[in-house]
């Protein structure tokens, strides 16, 4: 979804640049954007992440902020490259992407401002776009059918007997997409529903996060104490989602 919204973005209208300063505090770590008319930044961190300063210059266009890090402050490179991608708020925060994390330009006196985590995608957010819905459940598929998971909740790919997914956001029973594993039918059900369900069959989304270049869906089964880390990343052959095996993971 972030993909998307990034692409729309570039096929916008080029924006007005951006000045100020936008700060930002989360994981013990201070972050600090200062953005110029004239199209420069500095980012600078102190904290748990790391005493960090770094130049460059962004180009906007429409909502969206590109980020080019220069090798060298002093010389503009031109073999540079994207370092971060910031979505751009009308409220005068910026979002990253990535983290999902905001800055913002705060009052004057303060030195400091706690970040919110803004919900950028669906189905952390509504939308009507029955072919992100639809990309959203294969994705869901995809990761409940990866073979490493029986594992994680004790499926039996012959066995018919349903799972129950904890209501998610907009994932929810009521308007939830069809999604299967093998032959097994996938509901979302509400708090109620769910604490009667066999402690087998049930599992929570903890997360589904969308980068502009992988997909992370993570699981808790209660039952097992177990999670599930599931990256997906694009073929470069075919253009669809395939799982990254070597950075996806169970902790059984």
């Amino acid at each position: 979804m972030s993909t998307l919204l990034l692409t729309t973005a570039l096929h916008g209208l080029f924006g007005q640049n951006i000045e100020g300063l936008f700060k930002g505090y989360y994981y013990e770590t201070e972050w600090d954007f200062t953005l110029s008319l004239n199209g420069h930044y500095t980012w600078q961190t102190r904290g748990h992440a790391g005493s960090i300063t770094e130049h460059g210059h962004y180009e906007r266009y429409g909502d969206t902020l590109l980020l080019y890090k220069w090798l060298d402050p002093e010389v503009f490179d031109s073999d540079h490259r994207i370092d971060h991608q910031l979505y751009v708020y009308s409220d005068s925060c910026l979002v990253d992407l990535f983290d999902k994390f905001d800055y913002c330009i705060i009052p004057e006196g303060q030195n400091w401002l706690m970040s919110n985590k803004r919900y950028l995608d669906y189905p952390q957010i509504p939308t009507t776009d029955s072919s992100i819905i639809a990309h959203t459940a294969s994705l869901i598929q995809m990761a409940l059918e990866w073979s490493p998971l029986c594992a994680f909740f004790d499926c039996d790919t012959e066995s018919t007997a349903p799972l129950y997914l904890l209501n998610y956001f907009e994932l929810q029973s009521g308007h939830q997409p069809e999604i299967t594993c093998y032959q097994r039918q996938v509901y979302f059900v509400d708090d109620t529903l769910f604490a009667l369900k066999p402690a087998n069959q049930k599992l929570y989304i903890r997360d589904i996060k969308f980068t502009p270049y992988t997909v992370q869906i993570g699981l808790y089964n209660h039952n097992r104490k177990s999670y599930a880390f599931i990256v997906f990343i694009t073929d470069p052959t075919t253009g669809n989602y395939i799982i990254d095996e070597q950075h996806s993971s169970i902790s059984l």
